[in-house]
């Protein structure tokens, strides 16, 4: 079996199914929270519409949180079968997808929309194909851009952030942290909310 992520990524095993056999069980992961907008907007939705269409053959289930995997393992444990669809972001895999990441280049872009139709033309034409070898990509996607947030502290120019730890979650985040003076802390989303409350950093980079 063939599996797969979504960076947004989304992966799919391919499942053979016969036509008069009892709904096929896949299991989607979904590493973030139930009540993500991603999956209350997409997943659950699509989910929904794909279980319908397939005339009984299907049975897809999501199942949100870690049980399956973190936002650091989940593309690997899709691969070894642990699961069989699977929603992930490029950021906490490293450098496995370094062409990808073109995605994520500031300026390049004006919006989202646009940035994802352009990542999933880059793909279609083979340019970063290779980085999805073994899977089944189901789609790819931008979010939106990056902001600054801060807590407690009133940034007014670049030159405020020197010294400053800032949560990051993508290799080109973190960069450009550096490149701005200040320290990057790379984390996954779900831990990005805690760590700024703690005080653990004093800012973090996301969309």
């Amino acid at each position: 079996m063939k599996s797969m992520t979504l960076a947004g990524l989304v992966l799919v095993g391919l499942i053979p199914v016969a036509a008069d056999a009892a709904p096929a069980s896949i299991k989607f992961a979904f590493p973030a929270p139930p009540r993500s907008l991603v999956n209350k907007w997409s997943f659950a939705p699509w989910v929904k519409e794909v279980n319908a269409a397939s005339g009984g053959t299907l049975a897809i289930k999501i199942i949100a949180g870690p049980t399956l995997g973190n936002f650091r393992n989940i593309y690997p444990r899709t691969i070894k079968g642990v699961t069989d669809i699977s929603f992930g972001v490029h950021g906490p895999m490293g450098k496995q997808f370094r062409k990808t990441s073109v995605g994520l280049l500031p300026y390049e872009s004006n919006n989202t929309l646009e940035a994802a139709a352009a990542l999933w033309s880059v793909y279609e034409q083979g340019l970063i194909a290779d980085e999805y070898k073994g899977v089944k990509v189901l789609g790819l996607f931008n979010f939106p851009h990056s902001a600054l947030h801060s807590k407690g502290t009133n940034i007014k120019s670049a030159k405020d952030l020197k010294g400053m730890k800032i949560a990051v979650n993508a290799p080109m985040n973190a960069r450009i942290v550096v490149a701005l003076g200040g320290t990057p802390v790379t984390m996954t989303p779900p831990q990005v909310y805690q760590s700024a409350s703690r005080g653990l950093v004093n800012g973090f980079l996301i969309a």
